[in-house]
């Protein structure tokens, strides 16, 4: 069985002319509020406002930018100045398992803005004095220091 596959779908139908329906629109909108206005406002002041308006009415019905349509990008301007920008960082998850001790922190000294504290700050809170010694098989201990003079 064949069956016929539209093409040239992203293309919009031109109704009048080579207009398409919203560029009509925009036009015949723009046409009638200045046909409108005519009856409201003085002479001088609806050819100020007639001339801006047309103008607004062309650009929308026929400027488009990197193949987009004028309202489409003043849609997405209004959109990014009106609508908060968060940036969220989603973390991983904590690892688990064999080595996840080191594996978070190894991630917490990639990310942290802050020294993480060392073996000594423990100590160095307290009023009472603390040294560090190695043993004779090379470990470092921390011991109360006792002054005796």
């Amino acid at each position: 069985m064949q069956f016929q596959v539209p093409q040239f779908i992203e293309t919009e139908d031109t109704i009048v002319g080579s207009l398409t329906f919203r560029q009509f629109g925009y036009l015949l909108a723009g046409g009638g509020l200045i046909f409108f206005l005519y009856f409201l406002l003085h002479f001088w002041f609806w050819t100020i406002l007639a001339v801006i308006l047309s103008l607004i009415s062309l650009a929308l019905a026929f400027i488009r930018y990197n193949d987009r349509p004028l309202t489409a990008i003043v849609l997405s301007v209004f959109k990014y100045f009106w609508e908060p920008r968060v940036y969220l960082f989603q973390g991983t998850p904590a690892p688990t398992g064999i080595g996840a001790n080191l594996k978070n922190l190894i991630f917490r000294l990639k990310t942290s803005s802050v020294p993480l504290p060392s073996f000594l700050d423990r100590f160095r809170s307290t009023k009472e004095k603390f040294e560090v010694f190695r043993r004779i098989t090379g470990e470092k201990e921390a011991a109360r220091r006792v002054d005796y003079r």
